[in-house]
């Protein structure tokens, strides 16, 4: 998986809960769940967002119960990662597990808007908003969670893993 990603940006704010990522009612009901993500911060998203497309948000993003259909919710809706302030430990875990890219930059609701395009490397974190030629570093996850989403998630990886201790 390459782990340099440019797509557009969708910006959403503080203290986004699981919740208003994906309504509890999907974690039972997955159908339709990445066409309603977010649907509750912006109506239009699941309609608008296209494949590719990176999310940004403030900070304390994914907090809640410690539910992953939230993480499962933003890979189906077309998003390829999350830059946020920071990220309830929960929702961090879930996403190395189901091998979302997600990388930490306190200053991303500053350098990065709706609509703006952007460039991340989830390996180094070297970002650069390309619409406003700003350039910015971002935390990502080392060792073995990198491996794990290089991987594209945890279950790959294990198996990967069983793979070689076979071979």
């Amino acid at each position: 998986m390459s782990m340099i990603k440019e797509g557009q940006v969708w910006a959403f704010g503080h203290r986004i809960g699981i919740e208003t990522i994906s309504p509890l009612r999907y974690m039972f009901e997955p159908e339709g769940r990445g066409r309603h993500c977010l649907e509750q911060s912006d109506p239009t998203f699941g309609s608008r967002v296209q494949p590719g497309d990176l999310l940004v948000a403030g900070d304390l993003f994914g907090h809640g119960p410690g539910h992953d259909h939230a993480n499962l919710a933003i890979k189906e809706s077309g998003i390829v990662g999350v830059i946020a302030q920071s990220f309830a430990p929960q929702f961090f875990r879930h996403s190395i597990d189901h091998g979302l890219l997600v990388a930490e930059c306190g200053d991303i609701l500053d350098i990065a808007g709706t609509g703006d395009r952007l460039r991340i490397d989830f390996g180094t974190g070297a970002l650069i908003n390309l619409t406003r030629n700003i350039t910015a570093r971002a935390e990502v996850p080392k060792g073995l969670p990198a491996d794990i989403v290089a991987m594209g998630g945890l279950m790959p990886f294990i198996k990967a893993e069983l793979s070689k201790k076979r071979a």
